[in-house]
């Protein structure tokens, strides 16, 4: 048996409802799209019903294709002595969700005696970083 356009309208809006808060910080969905291939209800399923049905449906299948946040990152480099990496590491994996590239050894070529650290960080994570940088160092 075929929706009503009662029916139809409450699954659009089920599922529409449903990727405007994502599962990943509650960001909306984006490059998704959705089909209802069976519907399966009794007689005079009232369309709140069906609306919520459709939402959990949609719920369920992006929280099984494990999505992934889309957002800018920063590629993000420093120099520091050594009694600074550890606390610098600390900061960047843990509040400002760092993916740490390299964690290089000062040169014995050079006078430079710095570490580099090399990261890719979400660009909302770097708000005010340059202040918890100096507070760190």
């Amino acid at each position: 048996e075929q929706l009503s356009r009662r029916e139809l309208i409450a699954a659009y809006e089920g599922l529409q409802g449903a990727s405007q808060y994502g599962p990943l910080q509650g960001y909306p969905l984006a490059a998704v799209s959705a089909r209802i291939l069976f519907v399966s209800r009794p007689r005079g399923t009232p369309p709140d019903a069906i609306r919520k049905a459709c939402a959990e449906a949609l719920a369920e299948a992006v929280e099984r294709a494990q999505p992934v946040l889309l957002e800018p990152l920063m590629t993000v480099e420093l120099r520091a002595p050594e009694s600074h990496v550890g606390s610098l590491l600390r900061q960047l994996t843990g509040k400002r969700r760092a993916d740490v590239h390299e964690v290089g050894m000062p040169s014995e070529s050079t006078a430079d005696q710095r570490h580099l650290l090399r990261a890719e960080v979400p660009l909302s994570s770097l708000v005010g970083y340059a202040n918890a940088l100096r507070s760190l160092t």
